[in-house]
């Protein structure tokens, strides 16, 4: 309940927001629109980080139950980047080696998958590359998220899927632990690797059915 009065208005605010950079692009005054939309995109940015917070909380609380249904990966993936904005400094590289519809849960997938291009975005805050693979082996489907930031903290990594854990200054540290419990609930499993100063890539296995 108290996720769905955060989320009124600030699916409220995101519609002002629209209605206002609409009005903005028929000023005038280039000048004046220019400093009203650096304003306008910082309230969109820190809309959008509390929605994210919003559905944290409520992904981590509440029971996973996997609605199942023939999923296209690529079109996931496509979709993820339509809200997901990718810095000029970094390169994003997508591998999909002709992966084919898979049978799985197309909004706890693309949380999933969404949650760790976001953390591998926030981690190459000075620029990089984010790699993104999937492949089908045997009857697994393989998700592979790297980035080339700075790299998990040694002290961190036994607890990094813990909730409140965090290594990044501003974060809630339920991202993370949020992803391992929806790939658990689709019956997979999620590691990852990590060299300070080379990056990280997680790694999630999903059995598929034959």
């Amino acid at each position: 309940m108290i996720g769905h009065d955060i989320r009124n208005p600030l699916q409220a605010i995101t519609s002002e927001l629209y209605i206002a950079r609409q009005s903005i692009a028929e000023t005038p005054i280039k000048e004046l629109a220019g400093l009203a939309l650096e304003s306008i995109n910082l309230i969109e940015e820190q809309t959008d980080y509390i929605s994210k917070i919003v559905s944290d909380l409520q992904d981590y609380a509440r029971p996973l139950k996997p609605e199942l249904e023939e999923v296209d990966i690529t079109k996931v993936i496509a979709s993820i980047f339509q809200t997901v904005k990718v810095p000029d400094s970094i390169k994003l590289v997508i591998d999909l080696k002709g992966f084919p519809k898979i049978e799985t849960d197309l909004t706890l997938i693309r949380r999933a998958l969404s949650n760790l291009v976001i953390n591998a975005i926030q981690a190459m805050p000075e620029g990089g590359t984010l790699t993104i693979n999937a492949e089908k082996t045997g009857r697994q489907a393989i998700f592979k998220i790297e980035d080339t930031g700075k790299g998990i903290p040694e002290e961190v990594k036994n607890r990094l899927f813990t909730p409140l854990v965090t290594t990044k200054a501003k974060g809630q540290g339920l991202g993370l632990s949020v992803v391992k419990r929806i790939v658990e609930a689709l019956g997979g499993t999620i590691m990852f690797e990590s060299k300070s100063g080379k990056g990280t890539k997680f790694t999630i296995r999903l059995p598929l059915k034959e």
